[in-house]
């Protein structure tokens, strides 16, 4: 069982849900919150670079991420790797060794309109994280300000304040998107 939305509930598939649990990180800043998710064994977080940064400059000062396991929440500092406002993404590092380890799977192929996604992320003054499920609802690949060949998927999810940088999953808990 894990926590939904301040509810604790029997999952149709726990493992996938404490997959994506596992490597859903909460990203606190000295202004913002959002959330990330692990890409890689040694610690790297991918997030929106919106979380990371105030008026377009990096906020200085202590990154604070977090991952919570059922009843436990681990806590660490993190540092700026990479920045890429225009991408909107950001590339953040922990040593932490609770953070290695836990990275997400990446899909290889690209969404489908009409498929089923889910997101796992922080929900500012909420609870620690909501889980929540869509669709799929359409598909662009080019940047409309330079044509980059950049993913924009639209999906149902209903989602607020703190989800930003959260991961979107398919059925078998691969990782499709950013939000």
């Amino acid at each position: 069982m894990m926590k939904i939305m301040g509810i604790k509930q029997v999952s149709q598939n726990n493992t996938y849900q404490n997959y994506t649990n596992r490597s859903t990180v909460t990203v606190t800043t000295e202004g913002s919150n959002g959330s990330g998710f692990l890409i890689s064994d040694d610690g790297d977080i991918l997030t929106c670079a919106h979380v990371v940064l105030k008026n377009n400059k990096l906020i200085y000062g202590k990154l604070r991420v977090q991952i919570f396991e059922l009843d436990k929440t681990y806590t660490a500092e993190a540092t700026v790797k990479h920045v890429d406002c225009r991408a909107d993404i950001a590339i953040l590092h922990t040593s932490h060794d609770h953070f290695k380890n836990r990275k997400c799977s990446f899909r290889s192929t690209p969404p489908i309109i009409g498929e089923p996604v889910d997101m796992f992320a922080h929900s500012m003054g909420l609870v620690d994280h909501s889980f929540a499920s869509g669709f799929v609802r359409n598909c662009s690949w080019k940047d409309p300000y330079d044509q980059r060949q950049l993913p924009f998927v639209l999906t149902s999810i209903d989602t607020c304040n703190g989800n930003s940088g959260a991961a979107i999953f398919d059925k078998n808990g691969e990782v499709l998107l950013m939000h």
